[in-house]
This record gives C-alpha cells, sequence and structure tokens, in this order.
C-alpha cells in the first residue's frame, strides 16, 4: 500500500476528507463519483405465472441457489402463481431481510417467493458491482434507516423506499474492474472452502470406519457382531454410559460471573447472541445449568439430531437449565466420545430409543442416558482414535483459520474498492 493510500485512510478513520473526496450520506467518496438514485438503476421486476420454473431460494452465505440443494422442510406455498420471475443477471433481496445483507446476483432463472424483491437491471451498469456494494457495511446501515416496521422483527425494505436511496458510483469501466477484483478474491475463499469440506468428508468416512471397528489402530478384528449400534468387532465389550460419565446438576443465575451461552447443532456450545438472550423472561429461581471446561452439555429433545457438545473454553458458562451436563471421569477419552456420540450411529440410536408421546417431544432423559450399555473399543484403542481425530481436527483448524484470513482480505478490499479509498485504472 502507497504513503498516499495510508494518509488517506488515516484522514478517513480520523473523519476528515481527503482532497479530491466528498462526504456521502453512506461515507466518503471520490468527488468525480456519480450520485444517482437506485430507481433510476433498478426497476422491479414483478413477472409472475411462472409455476413450471425452477424454485430458487436467497442464502445469506451461498446467494441465490434452487431451493432443491437446501436440506430440510420446502416450506413454499403449493400455488405458485404468484411467485417472482427471476433472470440471470437480476439482483434479488429478502424484503425483511436486506437490512441483514441478505441479497444476491442471481446466476439462475428460475422463480422465489412474493416476500422477495427482484431488481431488474435498467441501466447500463455492472451489475455484479452492486451486488457487492449491497453488502458494504455503511449501504446496509442504510438499507436499515429505510426499512419500515416498528421492530426489527417487522423491518421490510420494499422497492418504493429502496428506489429513493442514494449511492455514488464510479465509471462503468471502473465498477467492473472493481467486480473483476472481488471475484477473483471470492473464487480463492470458494476454493478453501472446498478443500476444507473435501477434508471434512475424508474425516468423515474415517469416523464411520474407525467407529464401526472396520479399521483398527489396536488389535484386530477376527469377526463381526450385531448390536444396538450396528455391526461392531466381536472383541469388543460393553460399556455402561454412568461408569464412563459423571454429572454436573449445579445451577446459577448469575450471567456476570457465568456468561450465557447456547448449544447448537451446526456448532455446539457458542456464545449466546443477543438476538436471542431471553433471561429477562425468566421468573423460576436458579434455571440455569452451569458447564464446566471440558464438560458436555446435551439438549434432551435435540440430541437425536446432534444436539450434543463439548464445552472447549477455559472458564465455566451457564446453558439453559433444559440441558444435561455431564464429563468423562477419564479425560483420556474426552475426545473420542467427543465425536462418537455425535456419530451416525449415535444419533441413530438416541432417535431409537428416544421416548415421548409425540415424534416432536420425543427426548433422551439422563437417566436414560446413563443407563446405555453400549459395545466400544478398548480405553486403549479410544485413545488411539482421538488421537487420530485430534490431527483431522487440527488440519481442518488450520484450513478455517487461513479460510477466516481469505475472508477479512476480501472485507478489506470491499471497504477500500468500493469507497474509491484505493483506485483501480479505469
Amino acid at each position: 500500500m502507497t504513503p498516499e493510500i495510508e494518509k488517506r485512510i488515516k484522514l478517513v478513520k480520523a473523519g476528515k476528507v481527503p482532497a479530491g473526496y466528498k462526504r456521502t450520506k453512506i461515507g466518503i467518496v471520490p468527488k468525480e463519483w456519480q450520485t444517482v438514485l437506485l430507481g433510476t438503476l433498478f426497476s422491479d421486476r414483478n413477472e409472475s405465472n411462472c409455476s413450471s420454473m425452477e424454485l430458487l431460494s436467497i442464502t445469506a452465505d451461498k446467494g441465490i441457489i434452487p431451493r432443491s440443494e437446501i436440506e430440510g422442510k420446502d416450506n413454499s406455498s403449493e400455488d405458485k402463481s404468484k411467485y417472482k420471475r427471476v433472470y440471470v443477471g437480476d439482483i434479488a433481496y429478502n424484503t425483511m431481510r436486506m437490512w441483514q445483507g441478505v441479497s444476491a446476483l442471481s446466476l439462475y432463472e428460475g422463480i422465489v417467493s412474493p416476500a422477495y424483491t427482484v431488481l431488474n437491471p435498467i441501466k447500463s451498469i455492472c451489475v455484479p458491482y452492486f451486488s457487492y456494494l449491497f453488502k458494504m457495511k455503511s449501504l446496509i446501515n442504510c438499507f436499515y434507516r429505510n426499512s419500515q416496521g416498528l421492530v426489527d422483527d417487522t423491518r421490510s425494505l420494499k422497492y418504493e423506499w429502496f428506489k429513493k436511496i442514494e449511492v455514488d458510483t464510479p465509471s462503468k469501466r471502473e465498477q467492473e474492474k472493481i467486480a473483476e477484483i472481488l471475484a477473483a478474491q471470492d473464487r480463492v475463499i470458494e476454493l478453501k472452502e472446498n478443500l476444507i469440506a473435501e477434508k471434512q468428508t475424508q474425516k468423515n468416512y474415517l469416523m464411520d470406519q474407525l467407529f464401526s471397528g472396520q479399521k483398527r489402530l489396536v488389535g484386530k478384528t477376527e469377526s463381526f457382531v450385531s448390536s444396538a449400534i450396528g455391526s461392531v468387532p466381536s472383541d469388543w465389550k460393553l460399556f455402561l454410559f454412568e461408569t464412563l460419565f459423571d454429572v454436573c446438576k449445579e445451577h446459577t443465575e448469575n450471567l456476570i460471573e457465568y456468561p450465557l451461552y447456547s448449544l447448537t447443532i451446526e456448532n455446539g456450545v457458542t456464545p449466546k447472541t443477543e438476538r436471542y438472550e431471553r433471561q429477562h423472561l425468566v421468573k423460576k429461581e436458579n434455571v440455569y445449568k452451569i458447564l464446566k471446561p471440558k464438560y458436555f452439555a446435551y439438549n434432551p429433545m435435540n440430541i437425536r439430531f446432534g444436539a450434543i457438545g463439548l464445552h472447549k473454553k477455559e472458564f465455566p458458562v451457564a446453558v439453559s437449565g433444559y440441558y444435561d451436563t455431564f464429563t468423562c471421569k477419564d479425560p483420556s477419552i474426552l475426545i473420542f466420545m467427543e465425536h462418537f456420540l455425535k456419530s451416525d450411529a449415535m444419533l441413530n440410536y438416541y432417535d431409537k430409543v428416544s421416548t415421548g408421546s409425540l415424534i416432536e417431544k420425543k427426548r433422551v432423559h439422563l437417566s436414560q442416558f446413563l443407563s446405555f450399555e453400549l459395545p466400544l473399543p478398548s480405553i486403549e484403542e479410544m485413545r488411539a482414535i482421538a488421537k487420530v481425530l485430534s490431527t483431522a481436527d487440527e488440519e481442518i483448524s488450520l484450513l478455517q483459520k487461513d479460510l477466516e484470513q481469505e475472508k477479512l482480505k476480501k472485507k478489506s478490499l470491499m471497504q477500500l474498492l468500493l469507497t474509491g479509498l484505493v483506485r483501480v485504472s479505469a
């Protein structure tokens, strides 16, 4: 970075306007950039009665993709006559979540929910440039201010308000150059994401082999026998979970000493965001359980879907009183259990043994969990498996850190290029 650019950035951070720049509603940009209304660049595409076309969805991380590529229940209406048509090159956004950055350039032709707004470019512009611009924090804040609604959950940015927003843009050629640079960074990110996915697939295959005894690290399989969790080596012994785990039932109301954490299927034990904190609604005492370092937490109603995780931080936290918490009596098998308790074989087993009058209320109570008696490898082999899986986890963790660096690099590029602090040759 040149001294001139560094000086420019320092001035902007100090709230000053560098020579050749101007202050606008969404930040400081070059003087020659043209101020335009978004309504002069995009019209509201409202074509319907295209029910036979492919259903598309807007996702926060993958942009616009076919609905068929998304796991989970399809909640779309059977009658799709009012669904909106999207063309390749359109930008679509979730009307109620535009202020959260849920918009994307479409690489597909299809239909989207009537709850989306579809933007049709009506001028000679570089549409990918605007798809990046709409992700800028300053513009997202502008979308928030222009969204209508009494509370965040009801805020929406309809086209009639979107079209009145002003932006400052460079020439089309500079737009194209900026979009090319950011697209190249997107490709770097995609390659790293694909590599992580490949490593995760390899790890999952290895776990299946190790947890079924198809691959042995200690001993040799002479034969297999049927069990509650599938076919396993005949030399594996039954272990009663009550002999493997210690339970913690300590409670707290002190959310200063014990920060509030949650348990998610995707990310395990994680800090609970302000958006979902509900401690002010709680009436009864001692509602939170203390989750100590190296203890597991699981949700009795969702363990069959994978809601079980190990607390890896070095300090205790508070979690929902509905969760159950425990740890391994032998710390050397902690990593083995972290993986085994979320394995496909165990998820199927939880589902099979869970009890409840309704499917959605089926659960695995702690007393039932501790009564499990299942075939497992020897403690020595558990430790060996843990070592192998830890190595795989470390490799994936390093790749994920590298990926995060590339995402930060993209964020920095967007800030510098989309504000004109760094100019590209037009």
